[in-house]
């Protein structure tokens, strides 16, 4: 095939591909949506399919399938998400954002879809822990580097807290709770509460977290039609209980 038919050819095949792209959502409207895929287990690539996988992307697209609209999702450098939501090159962002009242400035916010605050887990059946209170003579196990381990070293330094086990990873970090190795474990409340649901009752959470952190899905100031839509089809997932479907898939330890 010479050059001025391969040329044509590709241009046929390329507005057939287009065509029946855009056919599959030809009955409802298409709203772009960008995250940064590497924030496990919110969002993160598919080693297998490439595809951008995670709490995040099942979340928006239940929501997109009660509210009767498609979600296109793209992968984004995370610095890029505001300001192309702000430029209208995307709808709308859920990345982990956490809400503050700097970035509500310039954008809305959806409600918030998860708290990612720092508690306490503790073993269910060690009574002298009810409180934040009742931490200042016990030990503290943290995974390192991690925000919780940041918040039990203050909380040791401000004499709330007696001592700190740094571990690699949370999951020793559990172990170490569970075999009576530390009083308590100080990590995301969202990561607690999966460890808390597959432990078959060993360990559980104390009800007040450390501080308080929410994501919520970004959404330019211009379309408050939008942002009406994923407030409600948000609400709705949440009552009919796809929301808590979701999230055991992605929070529950194995």
């Amino acid at each position: 095939m010479n050059k001025s038919l391969k040329c044509i050819a590709s241009a046929v095949l390329l507005v057939v591909v287009t065509f029946f792209s855009r056919s599959a959502f030809a009955d409802s409207e298409v709203y772009t949506v960008a995250m940064e895929p590497t924030f496990p287990p919110f969002e993160m690539l598919d080693s297998k399919t490439g595809k951008i996988t995670g709490f995040d992307v099942d979340l928006i697209k239940a929501i997109a399938k009660d509210q009767g609209f498609e979600v296109e999702i793209n992968a984004l450098g995370f610095d890029g998400l505001i300001p192309a939501v702000l430029t209208g090159k995307l709808d709308m962002s859920i990345s982990g954002f956490t809400i503050t009242d700097k970035r509500a400035k310039v954008i809305n916010f959806s409600d918030p879809y998860i708290d990612a605050g720092i508690g306490v887990m503790k073993r269910s059946d060690d009574d002298s822990i009810q409180t934040l209170d009742d931490l200042k003579d016990k030990t503290a196990v943290v995974q390192i580097g991690s925000s919780g381990q940041k918040v039990a070293e203050d909380l040791k330094e401000s004499g709330k807290l007696k001592a700190v086990v740094v571990m690699d990873n949370v999951a020793l970090a559990v172990a170490d709770l569970i075999k009576g190795r530390a009083d308590v474990v100080i990590n995301d409340v969202t990561v607690n509460v999966a460890y808390a649901k597959g432990s078959n009752g060993a360990i559980e959470m104390l009800k007040t977290p450390l501080n308080k952190e929410e994501y919520g899905i970004v959404i330019s100031k211009n379309n408050p039609e939008l942002l009406e839509k994923v407030n409600k089809g948000l609400a709705n997932i949440r009552a009919n209980g796809t929301y808590d479907i979701i999230f055991a898939k992605y929070f529950k330890a194995k």
